[in-house]
């Protein structure tokens, strides 16, 4: 019987455009652009350069890789888009860009988790309601059959509740 070699797991070091969008340096990314870099380069878990500036809310870099053409819609080893990871971190300005720039605000993660979902999760309610006044269907369940309303209760986010039950209610 032979044995199975471990999978090797890569090394959780960005690339240099990632790491760029990440730190919201928007002069070392025009840099590395300028000398060829893709804009839809990934890191070890498929983060684009503009999922990682979402994630941090670096505004300018994500204007400056949007108008360079990254794909607003990219997605990571978990299926989450970039407005996935402003939702997930709180990134109102963020999110607002995104949706002002056309992004999906249904968009399911590979957990079935739309954007909402996570901002209600995480106790997100500024980006819960942008998301909202937006237009996210709150009605969306996820993978393990929890809606934006079922997580935030999950979690204990009556603010949270409150707001997506008035929501649903004037709807």
């Amino acid at each position: 019987m032979t044995k199975m070699k471990k999978k090797e797991k890569s090394p959780k070091v960005p690339s240099p455009v990632v790491k760029a969008a990440k730190l919201g340096s928007l002069k070392e990314l025009e840099i590395l652009i300028a000398q060829g870099a893709n804009i839809e380069e990934r890191d070890c878990s498929a983060c684009t350069p503009l999922n990682a500036a979402a994630k941090h809310g670096a505004i300018e870099v994500m204007s400056y890789l949007m108008d360079a053409g990254a794909d607003i819609e990219a997605r990571d080893d978990g299926g989450r888009t970039p407005l996935h990871k402003s939702a997930k971190h709180g990134q109102a300005a963020a999110a607002t860009l995104l949706i002002a720039r056309g992004a999906e605000l249904n968009a399911l993660d590979s957990s079935g988790r739309t954007p909402l979902i996570q901002a209600a999760k995480r106790g997100h309610a500024e980006l819960a309601l942008v998301l909202l006044n937006a237009g996210a269907d709150q009605s969306i369940v996820s993978c393990k059959g929890l809606s934006a309303i079922a997580s935030a209760t999950k979690r204990g986010h009556r603010a949270i509740v409150a707001m997506l039950s008035d929501a649903k209610r004037a709807s």
